[in-house]
């Protein structure tokens, strides 16, 4: 669709009975990048499953201590009685 900036009107073109906008560049097919390129992407791809694998660690121990810390955790005493009014 195509708004004209004095009327304000909006007009279609259409391609083989399909509304078509003009203002959207037409998708291609992406094309195969080189083999240098594929490499670069599938070490950094590696490399961040490696990074995330190891928060995925660290986060897990931070729950097992969590976990062992409030299992060993003396409750609060209670609070003493607040002296009798006389």
């Amino acid at each position: 669709m195509v708004a004209t900036a004095a009327t304000g009107s909006i007009s279609t073109s259409t391609l083989q009975g399909k509304a078509v906008d003009p203002n959207v560049s037409s998708r291609k097919t992406p094309t195969t990048p080189p083999p240098a390129v594929l490499a670069t992407l599938k070490h950094e791809r590696d490399r961040m499953t490696e990074r995330i694998q190891c928060l995925v660690r660290n986060r897990d121990a931070i729950g097992v201590y969590l976990d062992t810390v409030r299992a060993t955790e003396r409750p609060d005493p209670a609070p003493e009685a607040p002296p009798a009014l006389s």
